[in-house]
C-alpha cells in the first residue's frame, strides 16, 4: 500500500495570509515567458547567504557551462523571482504546471530560495545564475485541504527529472523537497534506491530536506545515497525544530531566513519558528549544483564531498567549499564585484534604544525603536555556562527591528549595535540586562 505523506512538516510554519494567482495551464512541460509582477524592494544580500559564508556568489562572474536543479515539490508558479530562472515546468499528473499549494507556495518558495535573480525586485537566491526545472510531484488538493503525495511519486518525479535536462538547462541535482514522517516500506525504499543509484550513474546527486520534526531524519534523506540536509541557524546550530542524527549529512541556514511572500512581494519579519530543511536543501542544493557549473569536470560524489568537507561544525560554507575546488579566483571576483560601500559618514550612528527585551518559554525577544536605513542589528547573547561563568550563546545580525530566537538558557547580557556589511561603520554599542519574563 503508498503511504499517504502530507507536505506540512516540510513547509515553512506559518500561515501565509494570501494565495497567488493561478496562471492558465499550459503544456504539461512548458518552457515560460510572460510579463513579471509589480514587486517591492529587493531584499539583497539575504541572511541565509551570508551565514553560508555565499553572498558574494550573487555576484560572481558566468560560469563555463549552465546547470539546473530539477525541483520535485508543490509545482512553482511565475512572478518576478521565478520567471528568469525556470527553465520548464512539469507535472505528474499532466495537469496545471503551476504552484497548487496555495497556502504557503511551497514549490514557488524554494524556486526563489535557490535562484531568485539580482532585477530589483524580491529577494536574491542563493545563486541567481541557477535554471530551475520543475516537476510537480503532489496531487490537486481539493478546496481547502492539504496538499499530500504518495512516496512512490519520488520514483514517477526522478524519473521526469532526468528525461527533461537539456544542453541548455542540464540538471545535475534533484533537490526533493517535500516528504514527511511516515516510514517508507521495504519494497518503497528498494524502489527508490534502484533509482538513486540509476541517478548517480547519470552524474546526477539527489539531495533531500531532513525533516522539521525534531526527531530523526525522514525519509528519502535517510536512505544511503541521498544528501540529507537539516535546517540551521546564523550560528549554525540546528534549528529547534531541526531533525536531527543519522542521515543528516550537511547543515544549511534553514531558519531565521530573509524571505519574501511570493504572492505579495512584502519582506517577511525572520523568525527562529519559520522556514524548515526544504528551505536549507533548496538552498545547498543551488549551491552544489554552482559548483559543478564553475568546475564542470567534477563528479557528483566529489562534489558532495566537498561541501560536507568543507563545512564549519556541520555548516555549509560556500566559499570553503570553492576554494577547495580550485575556484577561489571565482570566490574573490564575487566579493569584489559586490555593490561598493557608500561614502562612511562623518558621525557614528546612534546606539539602537531597547523598547523590550523579554525571554519567555525559550524565546528571546528583542524590539529596538529604530534602525537606520543602511544599517544591520548586530546582537550579542550571554548566557550562564557552567560554574556561573558568563560565556557569548550566540550573535544575530538582523536587518529589522525585531529579533525573536531560541535559546536553552536564560540570557544573562545582550549587547546591541547597528553595523554596515561593507565598511564595517558600526555605532556604539549598548547593553541589556534587564529582561523581563
Amino acid at each position: 500500500m503508498l503511504a499517504n505523506i502530507t507536505v506540512g512538516p516540510m513547509m515553512p510554519r506559518r500561515l501565509w495570509r494570501r494565495g497567488i494567482a493561478a496562471f492558465a495551464a499550459t503544456a504539461a512541460c512548458s518552457v515560460l515567458a510572460g510579463p513579471a509582477p509589480s514587486a517591492l524592494a529587493e531584499v539583497a544580500p539575504p541572511a541565509q547567504a551570508v551565514a553560508a559564508n555565499g553572498a558574494w556568489l550573487a555576484w560572481a562572474p558566468a560560469p563555463p557551462s549552465p546547470a539546473a536543479v530539477c525541483l520535485v515539490d508543490t509545482g512553482v508558479s511565475v512572478n518576478a523571482d521565478t520567471q528568469g530562472p525556470l527553465a520548464a515546468r512539469t507535472a505528474l499528473d499532466e495537469g496545471t504546471n503551476d504552484d497548487v499549494d496555495a497556502r504557503v507556495h511551497h514549490g514557488t518558495r524554494m524556486a526563489m530560495m535557490m535562484a531568485a535573480p539580482r532585477n530589483g525586485a524580491g529577494m536574491v537566491g542563493a545563486w541567481p545564475a541557477l535554471r530551475v526545472v520543475s516537476v510537480r510531484a503532489v496531487a490537486v488538493p481539493p478546496a481547502g485541504g492539504t496538499v499530500g503525495f504518495v512516496f512512490t511519486a519520488y520514483d514517477a518525479a526522478i524519473r521526469r527529472c532526468l528525461g527533461l535536462s537539456q544542453p541548455h538547462a542540464p540538471v545535475k541535482t534533484i533537490e526533493l523537497a517535500i516528504g514527511g514522517s511516515a516510514i517508507a516500506s521495504p519494497a518503497e525504499s528498494e524502489l527508490l534506491a534502484r533509482r538513486v543509484a540509476i541517478s548517480h550513474a547519470a552524474g546526477v546527486s539527489i539531495v533531500a530536506a531532513a525533516g522539521n520534526d525534531g526527531g530523526p531524519v525522514n525519509a528519502p534523506a535517510n536512505l544511503p545515497g541521498v544528501l540529507g540536509v537539516a535546517a540551521g541557524d546564523h550560528a549554525g546550530a540546528l534549528c529547534a525544530f531541526a531533525s536531527r542524527g543519522l542521515g543528516v549529512d550537511l547543515i544549511a541556514p534553514g531558519c531565521e531566513l530573509d524571505t519574501i511572500d511570493p504572492a505579495t512581494f512584502q519582506a517577511e519579519a525572520p523568525d527562529p519558528d519559520s522556514g524548515g530543511s526544504s528551505e536549507s536543501s533548496a538552498f545547498a542544493a543551488a549551491i552544489l549544483t554552482a559548483l559543478r557549473a564553475y568546475q564542470p569536470g567534477l563528479t557528483w560524489d566529489r562534489a558532495e564531498q566537498l561541501l560536507t568537507s568543507t563545512a564549519r561544525s556541520g555548516m555549509l560554507d560556500v566559499a570553503g567549499a570553492f576554494r577547495a575546488a580550485g575556484l577561489g579566483g571565482v570566490v574573490d571576483a564575487g566579493l569584489k564585484a559586490m555593490p561598493k560601500p557608500p561614502p562612511p559618514n562623518s558621525k557614528r550612528w546612534t546606539p539602537p534604544t531597547v523598547r523590550r527585551a523579554r525571554y519567555r518559554s525559550g524565546v528571546l525577544q528583542l524590539t529596538v525603536a529604530r534602525r537606520p536605513r543602511q544599517a544591520t542589528l548586530r546582537c550579542v547573547v550571554y548566557t550562564r555556562g557552567a560554574g556561573g561563568r558568563i560565556r557569548k550563546a550566540r550573535t544575530l545580525y538582523k536587518n529589522m527591528t525585531t529579533i525573536r530566537t531560541h535559546l536553552t538558557r536564560r540570557p544573562v547580557k545582550i549587547t546591541l549595535s547597528f553595523i554596515d556589511y561593507y565598511d564595517e561603520r558600526d555605532s556604539k554599542s549598548v547593553t541589556v540586562t534587564r529582561i523581563t519574563r
